[in-house]
């Protein structure tokens, strides 16, 4: 398999990579850079490159590229300090709308999103425990539409979100709902996650919805809600490669400028050892985040989640190692506000627990994997 870049993914790293260097540059003089700085300055640059509707369809305005050309952005916005709304907007619910979506849904839609102008994104989860997939959030049929009770938690980019799509149970089973922001009966609590990124909570009290706001057909959103989570855990396992290559970086930079004893620290061989582990825990991460970024598109299920949650633990695994290390060769600076090294790392950490943390992904590829393999700890 050719792991190479195609011209085109270049181009739109190349791109990416501009655009986060150029507000980086900006931003570092002056104090702390949050996680959520970068993607939400950028968020109408993103939009006016085309990096927004990288994967969408060109008849609904994008340009109509693969998952592959998603993780490339997502790593250079990782490298910026986070994604922020990206994964959960284009990756996530702009993927669902594409897939499940009426002719006039998409065009309501999907033109907005990769403009910039419009946040769809997924409330699925009932609960904080991302791991768990039960879902008591309930749609019931009323004069011209339907009545949703139920809740949902921490809803990603939920404090920014135009529209939410709702799963929610019917007599058919689990079906999806484009829910608007502004819906009566919807409630939105916003609030202010570790890394500072923005989410809600949702509340869904005989919440209506004109019929032709269902997303697919009743009962039939399981796989697809599925294959969407899957979707997320592999950006996130893009973002933290973006997040600990520019930690690799940051700390690289510092060794070879701080001073102890009359000579750089990075002279020390205990620290270039250190560093030395960053950089190999980072490569491996590399290529299990390249793993999970193809099998999204694997038509086998249970492949593909087995893949993912097999990147995910080894991503989460050299997040751990990779922002340990840094934060303790900066030393105390690494603590302080001012400084990005803490914000990348409570990024990484934010990342590791969400949609299942390593362990649970270490369970889940057990439940997954081939009888055969041997899952070494």
């Amino acid at each position: 398999m050719d792991f190479r870049l195609t011209d085109t993914q270049t181009l739109i790293a190349e791109t990416a990579n501009a655009l986060v260097g150029q507000h980086l540059q900006a931003v570092r003089g002056g104090g702390a850079l949050q996680a959520s700085q970068t993607t939400s300055a950028l968020w109408p640059q993103l939009g006016e490159l085309g990096l927004l509707g990288a994967e969408i369809d060109e008849a609904d305005g994008g340009s109509g590229g693969t998952f592959e050309d998603l993780a490339v952005i997502l790593q250079a916005l990782g490298r910026g300090g986070g994604a922020g709304a990206f994964g959960p907007v284009v990756v996530t619910a702009a993927a669902l709308v594409s897939r499940l979506g009426d002719a006039a849904q998409k065009a309501a839609l999907l033109p907005a999103v990769v403009e910039g102008a419009k946040r769809v994104v997924l409330a699925h989860h009932d609960t904080t425990d991302q791991g768990a997939d039960d879902v008591a959030t309930t749609a019931i049929p009323a004069s011209g539409g339907w009545k949703l009770e139920g809740r949902k938690a921490m809803v990603f980019a939920g404090d920014s979100a135009d529209v939410f799509v709702v799963s929610a149970h019917t007599a058919k089973g689990l079906t999806l709902f484009l829910v608007p922001a502004t819906a009566e009966g919807l409630s939105i609590r916003s609030m202010e996650l570790y890394d500072g990124t923005g989410a809600a909570d949702l509340e869904l009290n005989d919440c209506f919805v004109p019929a032709d706001a269902r997303l697919g057909a009743e009962g039939d959103a399981g796989d697809a809600v599925a294959w969407a989570l899957d979707r997320a855990n592999a950006a996130f396992a893009n973002e933290a490669i973006g997040l600990m290559a520019e930690l690799c970086d940051m700390t690289s930079e510092y060794l070879k400028t701080r001073e102890q004893f009359g000579q750089p620290i990075g002279k020390f061989q205990v620290l270039q050892h250190r560093m030395v582990d960053m950089r190999i825990n980072l490569e491996l991460a590399r290529s299990m985040a390249i793993l999970a970024a193809v099998a999204v598109s694997d038509p086998d299920g249970r492949r593909r989640s087995r893949d993912v949650s097999a990147a995910r633990a080894a991503i989460g695994k050299a997040s751990r190692v990779v922002g340990q290390a840094a934060i303790q060769l900066h030393g105390a600076i690494a603590l302080t506000q001012e400084y990005p090294a803490g914000s990348f790392v409570k990024r990484l950490t934010l990342i590791e627990r969400s949609y299942g943390d390593t362990r649970w992904h270490l369970e889940r590829f057990a439940k997954l994997a081939d009888p055969a393999v041997v899952l070494i700890p």
